[in-house]
C-alpha cells in the first residue's frame, strides 16, 4: 500500500530547533525518517513525499530513504505550498489510483494506528480518519490541534477551534482517491486546507473515524512538542 507524507510546510514554530522542520534531528535521525519508519512498520510498502519549502534539501534526504528503508520512495514538489496543505495533498493525485494512507511529516505515532486504520475500509469515494477521543490528552496542543465532532462513527465537523468537539484529528487518514476531487472543489471555493476537503466529504456522509484508543501520537509543531517527542523516542525507539 502507498503512503503519502506531507513535508511541504515551512514549520516556522520550530525554527529555533531547525530551519527545515522535516529534517529536524531527534535521537539521531531526522523527523521525516522517524515518520517514514513508522509508516513502514504499520504496513506501508511505498512512500511518496510531498515537498515544498526548501524542497531541494528535503528531496535530497528523501533519496537516501530508498536505501535505508529498502522500498520505493519518491518525491513530488508542490511549488504552491504556501497556499495550504490541501494543495500539497492534491499534488499526489497522479501518483495514486487506489486507497492510500495520508500522513504528516511532523506527526509521530504508534505504527499500530496505521495497521489498525488500514483494516477499516474507507467508505466509497471517501476516507477514514484516525481520531483520539481522549480530550484530556496531555500531549495535545489545544491551541493548534484540529478538532473533530463525530457521531455514529462519522465526521460531522472538522476544524481548528470548534466550539463543540469530541475527538482530535491525529493526522493520519486512509483515503480513496476521491479526496483529490473534494480538495479541488474546496479550492474552487477559495478553501485550500485539507480540512476543507475532508468537510466536503463529511457533508456527503463519506468521512468515517477510526478510534485509536490509548495509542501514542504527537504533533511535533513547536519546541515544547519537539522535546516531548525526544522523550517519547528515547523511551520507545523504533529500529525497523
Amino acid at each position: 500500500m502507498k503512503g503519502v507524507i506531507i513535508a511541504a510546510g515551512e514549520g516556522s514554530r520550530l525554527r529555533g530547533v531547525s530551519l527545515i522542520k522535516p529534517l529536524a534531528e531527534i535521537e539521531g535521525a531526522p523527523l521525516l525518517e522517524h515518520v517514514a519508519r513508522r509508516a513502514v512498520a504499520g504496513g506501508i510498502s511505498e512512500l511518496i513525499i510531498i515537498t515544498g519549502y526548501e524542497a531541494a534539501k528535503v528531496e535530497a534526504f528523501t533519496a537516501t530513504l530508498r536505501d535505508k528503508l529498502a522500498l520505493p520512495v519518491s518525491s513530488i514538489r508542490n511549488d504552491n505550498w504556501r497556499e495550504g496543505n490541501g494543495g500539497s495533498v492534491f499534488a499526489a493525485r497522479k501518483a495514486v489510483s487506489a486507497p492510500f494512507v495520508l500522513m504528516m511529516a511532523d506527526h509521530l505515532l504508534d505504527p499500530a494506528i496505521i495497521a489498525g486504520l488500514t483494516h477499516c475500509e474507507p467508505p466509497e469515494n471517501g476516507l477514514t480518519l484516525a481520531v483520539d477521543r481522549n480530550l484530556a490528552n496531555p500531549l495535545v496542543d489545544l491551541d493548534d490541534v484540529t478538532c473533530i465532532f463525530e457521531k455514529d462513527g462519522c465526521i460531522r465537523r472538522i476544524g481548528k477551534h470548534l466550539e463543540n468537539y469530541n475527538a482530535f484529528d491525529t493526522g493520519v487518514f486512509y483515503c480513496q482517491p476521491a479526496l483529490f476531487q473534494a480538495l479541488q472543489s474546496a479550492a474552487e471555493q477559495g478553501e485550500h486546507g485539507l480540512s476543507a476537503g475532508v468537510q466536503l466529504l463529511a457533508d456527503r456522509g463519506r468521512a468515517n473515524v477510526y478510534v485509536i484508543g490509548d495509542k501514542l501520537w504527537l504533533d511535533v509543531d513547536d519546541e515544547k512538542m519537539f522535546e516531548l517527542a525526544r522523550e517519547a523516542l528515547s523511551a520507545s525507539p523504533l529500529q525497523s
